[in-house]
């Protein structure tokens, strides 16, 4: 198994590895300084390892602080692969689970953009009015906003 550890302070670096290593002893400890070398990292690393670690993540620790990232990361690699049912049930998580993180904006996103590339444009107005209304000052909400009006258009 596998796991990535982003953090810059090289103390922190050293307890969370010794946590990991506690509780994972045959467990390789990715460790990087910081969100840009972890995606590096996470991106030379293959999609079916990647989801493995981040579903024992999800397993050993499903009220964790960083389940709610499991489930994202797991989501977007699932969509990368396009997995789709696989992704909406990982979003749906975090957007229903997790309402209070900080990806919940993109997941309503991504999950209406599921539904318009599953022809489910009902579903997906839902969740871009949903983001628009709770999130109105994020990116993803003007790119709901966009994916609206481009529907409205299509359909006339």
């Amino acid at each position: 198994m596998k796991i990535l550890v982003a953090e810059d302070d090289e103390l922190n670096q050293m307890v969370v590895r010794d946590i990991i290593m506690l509780l994972y002893p045959d467990a390789e400890v990715l460790m990087a300084k910081n969100g840009k070398e972890a995606l590096e990292l996470f991106e030379v690393s293959r999609y079916a390892e990647a989801i493995e670690v981040f579903r024992d993540l999800i397993i050993s620790f499903p009220e964790g602080s960083y389940s709610a990232d499991a489930y994202f990361w797991s989501g977007e690699l699932y969509l990368a692969q396009e997995q789709l049912e696989d992704a909406r049930e990982h979003y749906l998580v975090v957007a229903e689970k997790f309402k209070d993180h900080d990806r919940v904006a993109d997941c309503l996103y991504k999950l209406g953009v599921i539904e318009k590339v599953l022809l489910n444009n009902e579903a997906a107005n839902s969740y871009f009015s949903r983001l628009i209304s709770e999130y109105p000052d994020t990116g993803a909400a003007e790119l709901a906003k966009k994916s609206m009006e481009t529907s409205i258009q299509e359909s006339n």
